[in-house]
């Protein structure tokens, strides 16, 4: 995530301001941009700690999908594999019908 920001905690710290006639006091202005310039700071760090986050988040998404894809395939080769012994299943079944009627021709007559 790229931001683009203007001021940097330093910049609000180290502002200063001319004084003009009937100006702001600038004891006050100092404090309240110490202030701006703290929470600014915590606002950096909340914003590195979400990149962070952001980014182990989507690495463990793309691990996951990744899981998802080889699990599917497996899933399918697995099908595949049914199938075919399925298939032998009915060959057999078919097999031994046909011998166990042959056997039983042999043992009638």
């Amino acid at each position: 995530m790229i931001i683009n920001k203007k001021l940097n905690q330093k910049d609000i710290i180290d502002k200063e301001f001319s004084v003009d006639y009937k100006g702001y006091n600038a004891k006050e202005v100092d404090l309240f941009l110490d202030l701006i310039g703290t929470d600014y700071e915590i606002m950096e760090d909340l914003l590195t700690n979400y990149a962070k986050q952001n980014h182990l988040l989507e690495s463990n998404n793309q691990k996951l999908l990744h899981e998802i894809e080889r699990l599917k395939l497996e899933l399918l080769t697995l099908k595949q594999q049914k199938q075919k012994l399925e298939a032998k299943g009915v060959e057999n079944v078919d097999i031994i019908t046909r011998l166990s009627k042959l056997e039983s021709i042999v043992h009638d007559d």
